[in-house]
């Protein structure tokens, strides 16, 4: 069996300029934190559902990626994300667990709560996996 990877992440990637702490392990499973602050909120004085999706993304692709086998990588296929309730601070929590992994695909799941334990957002998602981590944008499209 191929061992697993992890992947040393470079300043100012995705994750660190919203400020989401990414903890890979090789088991199929991810865990992320992030710390609210006032770059996270909406107009709407609530934190951005895009900022929940990105947690959620990332977090199941550490699950996944964590999971495959080194060299390789993954990319989202799809996502779907279920909002259950605002939040405006405090500290979230994101676990996230590989579902099923074949040849080609992943299947993860993941939620995220707050620091009381409320859960905020869940979600699934499909991957797809890619020959090597870094893929040019015309290995997927014409």
């Amino acid at each position: 069996m191929t061992e697993p990877h992890t992947l040393n992440l470079q300043a100012k990637d995705f994750s660190e300029l919203i400020g989401l702490v990414i903890h890979r392990k090789q088991d199929g499973t991810c865990v992320s934190e992030l710390e609210l602050d006032q770059r996270h909120l909406s107009l709407a004085v609530r934190v951005h559902g895009g900022v929940l999706a990105s947690m959620l993304d990332s977090t199941l692709g550490g699950a996944v990626f964590g999971a495959i086998p080194k060299g390789k990588g993954c990319a989202t296929m799809s996502l779907n994300v279920n909002f259950f309730r605002p939040i405006t601070s405090g500290r979230l929590v994101c676990s996230a667990r590989l579902g099923n992994l074949s040849r080609q695909t992943a299947y993860a799941s993941g939620e995220i709560h707050d620091e009381t334990g409320r859960l905020i957002a869940s979600a699934t998602a499909t991957f797809f996996l890619t020959p090597t981590v870094e893929q040019p944008p015309k290995n997927f499209a014409p």
